[in-house]
């Protein structure tokens, strides 16, 4: 899976397997898991899960949890505020208000000025592409979804 923006360049790869690969800008993450682990230099990342979702950790320091369901994947803060909540047809902040619209196309989908190839789970691509979490944060929570 690959995202561009509207000039053609690259800002996002998802490579799904065992283990899943994963590069957002100059950051590469290769995640093993159930459950989720990877090492980028010094920083250990995980996600433990503990039924209300995943919680994702970085060197022991919860730093988000990601909740899937079968209707939208939603992200919140370690305090349990939602940072965003993505849908089929939309990237939604914490208040439900749309921030970019989520479009299929013949082999693409679009989120807002972002073309997605290479896979048809819409929620996935816009997950990938959601700006207003860290790459870290998109690129396990986008994993932890092809690996289960």
């Amino acid at each position: 899976m690959r995202a561009r923006d509207a000039a053609g360049t690259v800002r996002a790869e998802l490579r799904p397997g065992h283990p899943c690969r994963s590069t957002i800008g100059p950051i590469e993450l290769i995640v093993g898991g159930p459950p989720l682990v990877a090492q980028v230099g010094e920083t250990r990342w995980a996600g433990e899960d503990h039924g209300n979702g995943t919680t994702l950790v970085r060197d022991n320091a919860p730093v988000g949890r990601v909740l899937t369901t079968s209707d939208q994947v939603a992200v919140f803060d370690p305090s349990g505020i939602a940072l965003v909540r993505v849908g089929a047809s939309a990237v939604n902040d914490a208040g439900g208000r749309e921030l970019r619209p989520i479009k299929r196309h013949d082999k693409a989908i679009a989120v807002g000025d972002v073309t997605i190839t290479g896979t048809s789970d819409a929620m996935l691509a816009a997950l990938l592409t959601a700006r207003e979490l860290p790459p870290e944060v998109r690129m396990l929570a986008a994993c932890e979804s092809v690996l289960r």
